[in-house]
């Protein structure tokens, strides 16, 4: 493979068939990386990733794009496309649809198919009891009581619905990162 120094001199000189080396040579570690570090869905990785790789070039060719030391061209190009799926996610606003994937994507969705509902299920419980009981509560009274963010702000004696969602996002989040914290990369992509 080429590298970095040749990859850019030859962008900067209008070859653009380099574009398509950096495409190649990055394209499966980024959408592993994007979708196991933000969940999010592989069509949308595959976007950001497109997106990134015109902003590097166009970086390149405009003469913004800086050579340094500690910092590789495949590291420069992770960075944009970390913003750019940050944005991602701002701009959705963290949809409940997305907050509802986080929760199912575990090692446990993983299991489904080998352990069943159940094995599943004792798993989830086995999460749930690692977090505090207020978590606990909230998760529990709207994914399994199915009841609204008003409702639980309610019940919980919580200022207002806005709190109530802000609360379950960290417990989702608390969860997530215990269940990532049991399973290797390597598990969920082979």
């Amino acid at each position: 493979m080429q590298n970095d120094e040749f990859i850019i001199n030859n962008l900067k000189h209008g070859q653009p068939k380099s574009l398509e080396i950096i495409y190649q040579k990055h394209r499966k570690d980024f959408l592993r990386w994007a979708v196991y570090k933000y969940n999010i869905e592989t069509e949308q990785a595959e976007d950001v990733f497109s997106d990134a790789v015109i902003d590097v070039y166009h970086n390149i060719v405009n003469g913004r794009y800086t050579k340094n030391v500690n910092t590789t061209l495949k590291s420069y190009l992770f960075e944009i496309g970390k913003y750019k799926i940050l944005n991602l996610l701002n701009k959705n606003k963290m949809s409940e649809s997305h907050l509802k994937r986080i929760a199912l994507n575990t090692e446990y969705s993983y299991q489904l198919e080998q352990g069943g509902f159940f094995d599943m299920a004792k798993k989830v419980n086995e999460l749930l009891l690692m977090i505090d009981e207020k978590c606990r509560k909230v998760l529990t009274l709207f994914y399994f009581d199915n009841l609204s963010m008003e409702q639980i702000a309610e019940a919980l004696k919580f200022k207002n619905q806005d709190v109530a969602k802000n609360k379950k996002l960290k417990c989702l989040k608390r969860i997530q990162s215990l269940a990532f914290g049991r399973v290797s990369k390597e598990d969920m992509y082979d």
